[in-house]
């Protein structure tokens, strides 16, 4: 294969990524609107003692050092090495899954400027990025071939896009204003917490199941499975999915693997 094939083939696949999450995301909002049936579901049962009045007002995981890089710097700034896994589902089944790896190289000069040199792998493609301290693309290099300098930032903005897609959806879900007491349209019912790993880094992970409306789901609520790891200095969501989408519907799930601190 000639080098222009295995820069397309690597662009083709961080594409065909960015797509399936668009498509997924419109299956999402096109579910019918709730009916009255169901709007009991909203309120809280005498089987679930966590979704008392009490507990409602008080989300269960203590926020004290948000991390959810959705920025070329804040990746660079705060990740040595990142690993996390994404997965399409349908009809509660896996039918395809993606590990994407994430490394920080350091510094090195480009035409007289220093930059940070990043470093991501998924299918066995890679890429290579050297970003200038304007958060531009001073160099890309995918799968050992280099970029013309031309269209060097927009293939940076194509493989960030789809790098920085489970935490745009953390984001589009709510999460943190929900931790955070700012998001009244949600109910969980109910929490467990266990010890986990990632990579060299031990945590406690909070799973939450909760009830959600908009801004993520516009149409219907929705039960989410929100997965929260505490790792003492900081904390980010490490897993979710959806438990309502696992008999008709198709959505994408993630799971943090790996976590190391610059």
């Amino acid at each position: 294969m000639n080098k222009h094939g295995k820069i397309f083939r690597f662009l083709s696949l961080i594409f065909i990524c960015l797509l399936v999450v668009s498509l997924l995301a419109a299956c999402q909002q096109e579910t019918e609107p709730a009916t009255d049936d169901q709007e009991p579901e909203e309120s809280t049962t005498d089987d679930n003692e966590d979704t008392t009045d009490d507990t409602e007002d008080t989300p269960p995981v203590e926020i004290s050092g948000w991390k959810n890089p959705t920025e070329p710097i804040e990746i660079i700034d705060d990740f040595e090495r990142l690993k996390w896994v994404w997965s399409n589902v349908e009809q509660g089944v896996e039918t395809d899954s993606t590990e994407v790896i994430y490394e920080y190289l350091g510094t090195e000069e480009i035409d007289g400027a220093e930059t940070d040199v990043i470093y991501f792998t998924a299918k066995g493609d890679e890429a290579k990025i050297w970003i200038d301290k304007n958060g531009d693309a001073a160099k890309v290099n995918v799968n050992g071939e280099t970029i013309p300098t031309m269209i060097a930032d927009q293939a940076l903005e194509t493989v960030l896009q789809a790098v920085f897609m489970p935490f745009e959806q953390v984001e589009n879900q709510g999460i943190y204003d929900f931790l955070t007491d700012e998001y009244d349209d949600a109910v969980w019912t109910s929490v467990s917490e266990e010890e986990a790993t990632f990579g060299d880094q031990e945590a406690t992970v909070t799973s939450i199941e909760v009830t959600v409306g908009p801004p993520f789901r516009e149409v219907e609520r929705g039960t989410a499975i929100w997965e929260i790891a505490d790792f003492g200095t900081f904390q980010m969501v490490s897993g979710y999915s959806w438990k309502d989408y696992e008999e008709e519907g198709t959505y994408v799930s993630y799971e943090l693997k790996d976590v190391s601190l610059r």
